[in-house]
């Protein structure tokens, strides 16, 4: 029995709910990797899996088209796990939630998983529909990669020698109708804070400051939206609470991921007793401030400041100096926009995750650009923020852009067959998100590509939602690409 069994194209959404059942959060694709694996052993098919569970399948050309060249059908397995702080749900043992709400498929208090889950259901139902009366296509390649979420690892590390095709479809665009023609390439540096811990001194009292509420989002699609990252506000407030008195830092955490816009943060402060007070009509007073800068992105912003029981050391006084100079001084947000593409963020830095081990305070951002000189640009400027607060820089992740292409077969299909379909034009353009298909650019050269995907929204946010309606236009769309693809 299926939740989204009123859902169509079935065939899509049954393969989809299969896939929210398997838990598959990035380095955790085993099992849907195998799953896939059987169902396309099950069908006969040349199948190969890595060592990092990426998975090529091949799908011979329908009868009669045996000539038409070789397309690539190209999405990623895993998927971001953020949940809201309410939610006991485990990442790694249980199923998704999911649910159907009008036009929308949304989770119950996770993320969704549509991006990419989608594109890998598309991939499934062709399995599934291979050597069927009707279906008409050229020989298709499916390549399901791992570990996109966290840094393109899977994508990085495959093997591309059984590939034929010199076409590409990528299905991992989150918006009808627009058609991709490049994306960013990025970087993820983690600045190391090294701390020393003491007992707090006589008459300190322990306080949690907990910031939540914020929208978050897509660090890279979502960056454009001046939305408020909880890392960045923690260290406003531990810098004006740095102002009124010597105060204490235990321990600081913020955000899951690096990929997206950091929703909540909090941290645990000693606070001289006779400073009460004044430490919480900061707080108070500064809260106000951010709610009003943030009341037109982030109305759901809350600061609270209560004091907790905690017994555990602190770190010497220099330390939070160093961490919220940190969070002041690295670059956040929109960086650079882009000169070709109105309205398209060219470079930009998200300041992702905060952790705080026994003695080290780490903070990883993700870089991002169109213009691989401006993405070293900011992580040079990022060393510059290390030195200046006595960190180190571990900088690792690094993928390349997938650059622009004037002249484009794949494209041209792909627009001519979207005005047969639906009437109008396709629209397109660059994306600031990075995308596997700057690293099939190097592992294929010349290989034409394209991205494409249904209406979601709020992805990698527990508010994660994809479109009945769009889902189904969009399989409609490939099936009529394909189609094409085949006869010429």
């Amino acid at each position: 029995m299926y939740k989204l069994q009123n859902c169509e194209p079935f065939i899509v959404f049954k393969h989809f709910e299969d896939i929210c059942r398997i838990p598959h959060g990035s380095g955790n694709e085993k099992a849907l990797s195998d799953h896939i694996l059987k169902i396309s052993q099950d069908k006969g098919l040349y199948a190969r899996q890595d060592e990092l569970y990426n998975l090529i399948v091949k799908i011979p050309a329908a009868k009669g088209f045996e000539g038409a060249g070789a397309v690539i059908i190209q999405a990623h397995l895993d998927m971001v796990c953020e949940k809201n702080k309410s939610s006991s749900h485990d990442f790694e043992n249980d199923p998704i939630d999911v649910y159907a709400d009008g036009d929308w498929v949304k989770a119950n208090g996770t993320t969704l998983g549509a991006d990419n889950g989608i594109g890998v259901a598309y991939c499934i139902a062709l399995i599934e529909m291979a050597g069927t009366e009707g279906f008409e296509h050229p020989p298709i390649e499916i390549v399901l990669t791992t570990l996109e979420e966290v840094g393109l690892e899977g994508a990085t590390a495959l093997c591309t020698k059984d590939l034929d095709a010199k076409m590409l479809i990528n299905l991992d665009t989150e918006e009808e109708g627009f058609l991709r023609m490049g994306c960013a390439g990025g970087s993820k540096p983690t600045l190391n804070i090294s701390v020393e811990r003491t007992a707090p001194p006589a008459g300190y009292v322990p306080f949690l400051l907990d910031i939540k509420g914020l929208k978050g989002g897509h660090s890279g699609m979502e960056i454009d939206k001046m939305r408020a990252n909880a890392n960045r506000l923690m260290g406003r407030i531990l810098n004006e609470l740095i102002e009124i008195n010597e105060v204490y830092l235990a321990e600081i955490s913020g955000g899951l991921k690096d990929n997206a816009i950091t929703r909540e943060a909090e941290a645990t402060i000693y606070i001289p007793s006779n400073k009460i007070e004044e430490c919480v009509k900061k707080v108070t007073s500064y809260s106000t401030i951010l709610k009003k800068e943030y009341k037109k992105t982030d109305a759901g912003l809350t600061v609270t400041f209560e004091k907790i029981e905690y017994t555990g050391n602190a770190m010497k006084p220099s330390s939070i100096k160093q961490v919220a100079s940190a969070l002041m001084l690295l670059p956040y947000g929109p960086l650079e926009m882009n000169p070709y593409f109105e309205g398209i963020v060219e470079t930009s830095n998200n300041i992702g995750v905060v952790t705080t081990r026994d003695e080290m305070v780490s903070i990883t951002c993700a870089v991002r650009s169109n213009v691989g000189s401006r993405k070293e640009f900011v992580k040079a400027q990022i060393n510059i923020v290390a030195q200046l607060v006595g960190a180190t820089v571990d900088h690792r992740g690094d993928y390349p852009a997938w650059e622009y292409q004037p002249e484009s077969r794949i494209r041209d299909v792909f627009a001519q067959v979207y005005r047969d379909m639906f009437k109008k034009e396709p629209s397109g353009g660059i994306m600031h998100a990075g995308i596997e298909c700057g690293l099939f650019a190097e592992k294929i050269p010349g290989i034409d590509m394209v991205s494409y995907g249904p209406d979601m929204y709020d992805v990698h946010t527990p508010d994660e939602k994809v479109s009945i309606g769009s889902t189904k236009r969009c399989w409609e769309y490939l099936l009529g690409v394909l189609r094409v693809l085949a006869k010429n």
